[in-house]
């Protein structure tokens, strides 16, 4: 099955809503603490890279996998985080990242 049809995973519905709302900006870091299939991920990155950065943060190490995969030729704008969105602040600040755009 194609990764965009991958049915382990939601698919974003207000994927238009969110985007509007955030606002990414290019060379922006922005986070995506239940990142899952990486559906609002990789629209966040088209707007941001190659010089943003996207925090992917899942626990599911399927995600992980399939988000690795499916992000992975934004090289350097995009780093994937085995964790839990409660340790948000411990997870940037282990990535020493003080502030985060979105």
């Amino acid at each position: 099955m194609p990764m965009s049809q991958n049915s382990n995973f939601h698919i974003p519905v207000l994927k238009n809503e969110t985007l509007d709302l955030l606002n990414p900006r290019p060379g922006g870091v922005y986070v995506d603490a239940t990142l899952g299939g990486a559906g609002i991920a990789a629209e966040i990155l088209k707007r941001i890279a190659p010089d943003g950065l996207l925090v992917g943060i899942d626990k599911d190490p399927e995600a992980i996998s399939y988000s690795e995969k499916r992000l992975e030729r934004y090289g350097k704008a995009v780093k994937i985080v085995k964790g839990d969105f409660r340790d948000l602040r411990s997870i940037l600040q282990s990535l020493g990242l003080d502030e985060i755009d979105g």
